[in-house]
């Protein structure tokens, strides 16, 4: 039997626009990076399979060479399957 886990609209890189306080967004930042690291423990702890990223996985066409590393970073921990559909925010 195969696990699955799903997930979409992480939208990484983004800090919540002109909405947050400058150091407010640098925070809401780091959490959003959060979630990809938490989502990854959580796949390696219950030994999923598969992990469907469907969409928004980032939130601008343009993406930081640091933002880049870290996701391969995260990534790299998955021992399973990785498949990204591209949303309307993720670069192809």
């Amino acid at each position: 039997m195969f696990k699955f886990l799903h997930t979409a609209d992480l939208h990484l890189g983004t800090s919540g626009g002109n909405a947050l306080p400058g150091e407010i967004a640098k925070i809401r930042e780091r959490e959003i990076r959060l979630s990809l690291r938490n989502l990854i423990d959580l796949a390696q702890k219950k030994k999923i399979d598969f992990l469907f990223i469907a969409g928004d996985l980032f939130d601008q066409h343009l993406i930081s060479p640091a933002l880049l590393r870290f996701v391969e970073q995260e990534f790299s921990r998955f021992s399973g399957e990785i498949l990204i559909s591209a949303g309307n925010h993720d670069p192809f």
